[in-house]
Formats: structure tokens, sequence, C-alpha cells
């Protein structure tokens, strides 16, 4: 009876091994050019299964058959930008790791260098602001008009007591 049941076990895993291996799409051979461009998209594209993650770093099943899209589209003769355009179409904006440099993502681009040369420009006044208020002469500390010479008579005793 113990034979019987390992031998069972034996045969489940081995039709297991082969249903999954019947539904993983075999890889498809690129050349090194479309390997290039394939990583290339990978680490463009976010990926729709792992929020914050480029494709190329998502280990999802999800993300191995998008994956797996990606590269067959590429064997088929399709561009970069057709490829990231059907994932853009159905992903989102959301979907770019990087935001385009048209309309208003520019302003993903252009305000974080306009707030550096503000902010550089703001403390250029302020070191220079401060630099021409420690050039001024500091106020005397001696009063202006002569003290009533009864009066720093009195001042003095009180001093040098």
């Amino acid at each position: 009876m113990k034979h019987t049941s390992k031998k069972f076990f034996t045969l489940l895993l081995v039709a297991i091994a082969l249903v999954l291996a019947a539904h993983t799409p075999a890889r498809a051979e690129l050349s090194p050019e479309q390997q290039s461009k394939a990583k290339e998209i990978f680490f463009e594209v976010l990926s729709p299964f792992c929020p914050g993650r480029a494709l190329n770093d998502c280990p999802s099943g999800s993300s191995i058959e998008l994956k797996n899209e990606i590269r067959s589209m590429i064997q088929a003769g399709k561009t970069r930008d057709e490829i990231v355009s059907v994932l853009l179409t159905r992903y989102g904006e959301g979907i770019r790791a990087v935001p385009s440099t048209k309309g208003f993502q520019s302003l993903a681009w252009s305000a974080p260098i306009g707030f550096l040369l503000l902010g550089g420009l703001l403390i250029t006044v302020w070191l220079r602001k401060k630099a021409i208020q420690e050039e001024k002469p500091a106020a005397s500390a001696t009063p202006q008009a002569p003290l009533d010479p009864e009066l720093q008579k009195r001042i003095e005793r009180e001093l040098y007591r």
C-alpha cells in the first residue's frame, strides 16, 4: 500500500509539472540587439503588478507574462515607441517610469531646475545683504552729546568704588 501511494504522488507531481510547462509560454530567443531593446523597455516601464517597481524588477508571474509579450512584439518587428504606446493604452500614463517631456508632464523636468535656480538666487541675495550689513560701521558706544560734567563725575565715582 505504501509503495502504491508513493507512485501515485510521483505521477501526480509529473502531471502537474507537465500542465505548468504547457501553460508557460516558451521564451523566444532574441538577438543581442533585441535583448537590449527589451531590457530598455523593462526599465522604462513601471510594473502594473508591483507598484513602484520597474517591470524589470517585478517578480510576479503576471510581469513575466508581460515581459514575454513584449519580447514577442519585439520579434514581430514592433519599435520601442509602438510597444510603449500599446502599454500606455492598456495601463495608462502611470506606467511610465520616466515622465514624458511633452505637455504638462514637462513640468516634472523643469520644476526642480527652476526651484534650484530660484533657491540659489535667494541665497545669493541673502548673503550679499548680510555682507553689506557687516561692512557698515557699528554704532559708537559713547553718546553723541557730551555729558554734564557733574553727571560724569558721579558715574565715575559709582563705577570705581
